[in-house]
């Protein structure tokens, strides 16, 4: 048996088939020359009379990275023997860390990713906390789902969010960037208290611009334009949403509120004709009943020519064009249209001038102008408010006053309903007559 050196490793060469040599120094030790020039060391042990093998590394020269010495080789084969005699054999460590290798990756492929974890965030929390779940997830699926969806929850770390709501930022999307951070925060924060994550990453995302307050309300000269394009036809927007957002602007509901509601949340027979808006679909979580005027009631006798046959006032996917639908629908449609869309039809408007010396305005805006003509005519800027559905901001008055101001609020929709008559009219406003309202 030889006795192994460093110089007489080195020397040899490659043989034309593997070949072991036995290292007389140290017991158990085994040098291996491979026909493609490789030296590796191994050791041999018994158990039981079975023979084992068990590689301990590459030959090389000291400094050499990933290989070992001969000295280094016998210190592991001698220290293996110790273990040995203790009942510790390599091939059943082998055995158990290959064991331990697979649960980690089969637990890997099991952990939740970003994008399992987004649709446990929506079913879980975002689908009844609040009644746009699908809205607020548009801007997640569109930046965070393509560069993170796949990424194990466990790995995300705050430089990832950062750099994400950086990229969204530089897009020229500040708005979006800020209630992206938001809603990341919430999302790992629901994951800490799933018992999903130890701690959330999305802390401190201080990143993006919050939304200016607006403040746009359209004159007089902007409506009358604004209700002659709608009248036309000719904008590029479906005819139900054209009908719609003449309702919001003479309901002041919101246009979620319109889009979703149902046909039996109204009555358009009798004396007193009322939208009631279900506490499911509020954004306060409180029924709102809404009085019609005699436009906003014409204006819906319109509507439900067209979508009278479908559960939803603004249907999804109602293409039609037409004041009147002349044949009946093949499948009525089971979803109401989202208020993304409406958002989306005004901005194409806008982007191609559709709607001439009106400037660039949302659905939302129309709201605001409403309330705004109805302090201007005179009723108060507490039954104006309840008008469009807020709650009182005294706890006191929400807990003692409950008097629902139904018969001041039919009068002040009355008098608004009549307001946007005279502008539509271009008639002028040579008189007001200011009412105080009962409170």
């Amino acid at each position: 048996m030889p006795h192994l050196t460093t110089e007489s490793i080195r020397r040899h060469k490659a043989p034309s088939e593997r070949v072991t040599r036995a290292d007389s120094h140290t017991r158990g030790l085994y040098l291996v020359l491979e026909p493609t020039g490789t030296k590796r060391f191994l050791l041999r042990y018994k158990v039981d009379g079975k023979t084992y093998r068990h590689a301990l590394g590459i030959f090389g020269e000291a400094g050499d990275v990933g290989r070992i010495t001969l000295d280094q080789a016998r210190t592991l084969v001698n220290d293996w023997r110790d273990r040995i005699k203790n009942g510790e054999y390599p091939h059943a460590v082998q055995q158990l860390e290959r064991q331990q290798h697979d649960a980690d990756r089969l637990a890997r492929a099991a952990a939740p990713t970003v994008a399992d974890l987004a649709d446990r965030f929506k079913t879980k929390y975002l689908d009844k906390q609040t009644r746009r779940a699908d809205a607020r997830m548009i801007t997640f699926n569109k930046h965070v789902i393509p560069q993170l969806g796949t990424m194990k929850i466990a790995a995300v770390r705050r430089a990832h969010l950062n750099a994400l709501l950086d990229d969204v930022t530089d897009q020229g999307h500040g708005v979006a960037a800020y209630g992206l951070a938001r809603l990341l925060g919430q999302m790992f924060r629901f994951a800490v208290d799933e018992e999903m994550l130890e701690a959330t990453p999305a802390e401190r995302l201080k990143k993006g611009t919050p939304a200016a307050e607006r403040d746009r309300v359209l004159s007089e000269d902007e409506l009358r334009k604004l209700w002659i394009a709608l009248d036309t036809g000719k904008l590029p927007m479906t005819a139900t949403i054209r009908l719609g957002l003449r309702v919001l602007l003479l309901t002041g509901a919101r246009a979620g509120e319109l889009c979703a509601a149902r046909w039996d949340d109204f009555r358009l027979d009798g004396d007193m004709p009322q939208w009631t808006i279900p506490k499911t679909v509020s954004k306060n979580g409180i029924a709102h009943a809404i009085p019609l005027g005699p436009t906003a009631l014409t204006l819906l006798g319109d509507l439900h020519k067209m979508t009278g046959d479908t559960e939803y006032v603004m249907p999804a996917g109602d293409k039609l064009m037409a004041s009147k639908r002349t044949k009946p629908r093949k499948r009525p449609p089971t979803a109401h249209l989202d208020s993304h869309a409406i958002a989306v039809a005004l901005r194409r408007c806008h982007k191609h001038g559709k709607i001439p010396d009106v400037a660039p305005f949302s659905a939302h805006d129309l709201r605001r102008t409403m309330r705004t003509g109805l302090v201007r005519l005179g009723i108060s800027t507490e039954l104006a408010e309840r008008v469009i559905g807020h709650k009182p901001r005294s706890a006191l008055v929400r807990t003692y006053d409950l008097y629902d101001r139904l018969p001041e609020r039919r009068r002040a929709l009355i008098d608004w309903d009549r307001e946007v008559q005279r502008i539509i009219a271009g008639k002028s406003n040579v008189t007001k007559v200011a009412r105080k309202a009962a409170l």
